[in-house]
């Protein structure tokens, strides 16, 4: 068998804990449920929400939860937990499910039912409960419609990095769901691309992760509270939708569609699905900034903008005002470029039965201010130029997704050294990060 599992957090958290770190990307500080940024209100969270569709309270494998936003709530939709496999691959059939639940008021808690390391992908989507369907927020049209039924086959995605260790999956929104789909470009699901992905969808819209908060109640008028670039993103996004006479879910495929096709939201999706009205280029210069917000959705003259923000609140030189002009300017996800610039071991040493396999355990962050980033996991596909290689692979060979393999003709006491060189690729990954590990398998 092989040795148990230590969670990277647990690696590289304590060096942090102990220089007093408030705010980490990944994680928090204390034991438990470890939460992928410290958030006050998880306990909160989980005592609202619920869990009642093919769930057992009484499981040991820990618990998913998160809020789903639109601009708005959304409510009583089905939540799906999907594992990824070692190849990056989502396994979405529903017997792969690893649990389900509906929520409740935006909220939810979906249990593991089966013991499960790595990614997990959280998709919501719509269905009928006692003749009620699941409705979502439009903000676009938040005076005369601000509710949309979620169809069947409307989804919205998001994820946890690296269950067990890491079970909140904090914000699932439009922007969450493109955050999965460009990983996916990026070569597919893994802890490493994830954390990159959403990092480069939410510095496309000004802010720092798509996973940093649900966004405000665009469709009440209330004062706003979360990030002003996530709810500027969130209500562009509604604005595609109004103009193209369409709901919000055909604009999400579409912006899904777009970005698989090329990595980008360039418009080279075409037209929107159900729509005759082309997808926009969001790369383009005075698309989002001022054609869907200072003269759409901000317009003081626009009655269905029910929130508190309004075109007569952008102040020369002021944050809004700076944030439009940013997202006026021309830029694509693969501007974001983060840097590797520290990294993890998970063991320097194993012990193999023959015929195990077991992962190589490196990871490898970056750091903005007091803030890292995971982006680089050896389980999984990874940019990074990842090089493994065995002394002698008739004891412990490297298989074809970067997992230590010992064959069945080893013999008990065979050793082996593997080697892994970790780069950065130079084109998703940069910096000067150059660094060999050594472990040692023993089979035993």
């Amino acid at each position: 068998m092989a040795v148990p599992r230590t969670s990277w957090l647990s690696l590289v958290l304590p060096a942090f804990c102990a220089a007093g770190a408030a705010t980490l990307s990944l994680s928090a500080c204390a034991e438990g449920d470890f939460d992928q940024r410290l958030r006050a209100d998880i306990d909160a969270q989980r005592e609202d929400a619920f869990d009642d569709i093919n769930s057992n309270p009484t499981t040991k494998h820990g618990k998913v939860s998160g809020e789903i936003g639109t601009g708005g709530p959304l409510t009583s939709a089905r939540v799906s937990l999907m594992p990824v496999d070692v190849d990056g691959t989502l396994l979405d059939d529903e017997d792969d499910s690893l649990g389900n639940t509906i929520t409740a008021l935006s909220k939810f808690g979906a249990h593991l039912q089966s013991k499960y390391e790595g990614p997990v992908i959280v998709a919501v989507r719509g269905f009928e409960l006692s003749g009620s369907r699941t409705t979502y927020a439009h903000p676009a049209l938040g005076d005369s419609s601000p509710r949309v039924d979620m169809a069947d086959d409307d989804e919205l995605l998001g994820f946890v990095l690296d269950a067990p260790n890491a079970l909140n999956a904090r914000a699932i929104t439009p922007l969450t769901t493109l955050a999965v789909e460009r990983a996916v470009f990026l070569g597919g699901l893994s802890s490493g691309n994830l954390s990159i992905a959403s990092r480069q969808v939410a510095e496309f819209f000004g802010f720092t992760d798509t996973r940093d908060s649900r966004g405000d109640d665009l469709t009440d008028n209330e004062s706003l509270e979360s990030s002003l670039a996530i709810n500027l993103a969130q209500a562009a996004i509604s604005q595609i939708a109004r103009n193209a006479n369409v709901p919000p879910a055909n604009v999400w495929r579409a912006l899904r569609l777009d970005i698989r096709d090329d990595g980008e939201m360039n418009g080279s999706a075409g037209l929107i699905p159900g729509s005759a009205s082309a997808l926009p280029d969001l790369t383009a210069v005075g698309i989002i900034g001022t054609d869907l917000l200072r003269e759409g959705w901000l317009a003081a003259d626009n009655e269905e903008n029910v929130s508190t923000l309004n075109i007569e609140d952008v102040a020369a030189g002021g944050s809004l005002d700076e944030l439009l002009d940013f997202l006026d300017t021309p830029r694509e996800f693969s501007d974001t470029t983060p840097e590797i610039e520290e990294s993890s071991q998970e063991f320097a040493s194993i012990n193999l039965e023959q015929g195990e396999t077991a992962s190589l355990g490196i990871r490898a962050f970056d750091r903005v201010g007091v803030q890292i980033f995971l982006v680089v996991s050896s389980d999984g596909p990874t940019p990074a130029l990842l090089e493994a290689t065995s002394s002698d692979p008739d004891i412990c060979a490297i298989d074809a997704d970067n997992r230590l393999s010992v064959p069945l003709t080893a013999e008990n006491g065979d050793e082996a050294e593997i080697t892994v060189r970790l780069r950065p690729d130079g084109i998703v990954l940069t910096g000067d990060f150059d660094r060999t590990f050594t472990i040692r398998v023993t089979v035993k």
